[in-house]
C-alpha cells in the first residue's frame, strides 16, 4: 500500500492509530477518521511520522473536545494543510509552535455558541461524507 494516497475510515470504531501505521502507508496525504472513538492526543501520536499527511479529520471523535485540540493537533502533525475539512491558519502554526516549545496555552472558556456551530459543522461535514463519492466531493 505505499501508493495509497487517500484513506477514508469513518465510522469503524477506530481508538488508536497502529504503531506501523506511517511505514506502511508511506504516501498517504488524506486521512479521515470521522466518527471514530480517538479519545486522547496518545491516541494519534504516531500520526506525527506520517510525513506525507496534508489532510486530516477527526470530527466527532472524543479527541475534538479536548482544550485547545487543534492546536495540538497541530503541533503534532506540523505539515497538515487542513485539519476537520478547515485550513490551518498561520496564527494556528504560530500558536501550535509555541505548544512543541512548551509555552502555557491560554485556557480559553467554552463559548456555547462556538460549542453549538461545531456541532452543527460537524453535522453537516458528516453528511457531506456520506454521501460523496469520492474525496473531492467533499473538499
Amino acid at each position: 500500500m505505499k501508493r495509497l494516497k487517500h484513506l477514508l475510515c469513518s465510522n469503524n470504531q477506530i481508538k488508536k492509530i497502529d504503531l506501523d501505521f506511517a511505514s506502511k502507508l508511506p504516501s498517504l496525504e488524506v486521512l479521515v477518521l470521522s466518527g471514530n472513538k480517538i479519545a486522547s492526543f496518545e491516541d494519534i501520536q504516531l500520526l506525527a511520522s506520517a510525513k506525507s499527511l496534508l489532510h486530516l479529520s477527526l470530527l466527532d471523535n472524543p479527541i475534538t473536545e479536548l482544550p485547545a485540540y487543534r492546536l495540538q493537533v497541530v503541533s503534532l502533525i506540523p505539515n497538515l494543510r487542513t485539519l476537520d475539512f478547515q485550513r490551518v491558519t498561520l496564527k494556528e502554526r504560530s500558536l501550535a509552535e509555541n505548544v512543541l516549545r512548551g509555552d502555557a496555552l491560554q485556557p480559553q472558556p467554552d463559548n456555547p455558541k462556538l460549542l453549538a456551530a461545531r456541532r452543527t459543522r460537524s453535522s453537516h461535514v458528516q453528511a457531506a461524507i456520506e454521501q460523496a463519492s469520492t474525496l473531492e466531493e467533499v473538499e
